[in-house]
């Protein structure tokens, strides 16, 4: 009732074009509470942008140094998978993620702090989890009331073992 919520203006992309495809989706999947490190998990996200580098560029917000706990759970996942980790310092990763998610199709990747960057820079954001048990449903919930009114697709979430099943509705056998 007391905040009001507005997209972010596009910011530009300066010399990072140059080193982006035309077209790609952003990713990152890294571990949380919500995503633990495990073989599953890192098999999951090296799985699944695999297939999607396979119709799309995917550019790899991964970054140079680790922060926290947050450990990268795929490092590349094919040729159609750029890293631009040596484009990011410590002081820039969060303008340098910014920015490529906002010239992007969407975001991909481990539901957290980063993926709500794609909502408020007008780009949907489809995220995954895999442990529910450390999962904060009431800052899902206002999360998704406010990118509700920011942009259309907004944000998913979805827990890992979904995602064979989202993969299995979504064929259509034309492309």
């Amino acid at each position: 009732a007391f905040t009001s919520y507005q997209p972010l203006d596009p910011p530009d992309l300066g010399d990072l074009r140059l080193h982006l495809p035309e077209r790609f989706v952003a990713a990152r999947f890294y571990s949380t509470g919500t995503m633990p490190d495990s073989p599953q998990n890192r098999a999951f996200a090296s799985a699944y942008l695999a297939g999607l580098s396979s119709d799309i560029d995917v550019v790899l917000l991964n970054t140079a140094t680790p922060f926290g706990d947050a450990r990268d759970l795929v490092s590349d996942a094919g040729p159609r998978v750029h890293v631009v980790s040596s484009r990011m310092s410590p002081v820039l990763n969060l303008d340098v993620q910014t920015r490529i998610i906002a010239a992007s199709e969407g975001f991909v990747g481990t539901y957290g702090g980063l993926s709500f960057i794609a909502p408020f820079t007008g780009r949907p954001a489809l995220t995954f989890q895999s442990h529910a048990s450390t999962f904060r449903f009431d800052h899902f919930d206002v999360a998704r009331r406010v990118f509700a009114g920011l942009t259309p697709g907004g944000m998913v979430r979805l827990d890992v073992r979904a995602a064979d099943l989202l993969h299995t509705t979504l064929q259509t056998g034309d492309r």
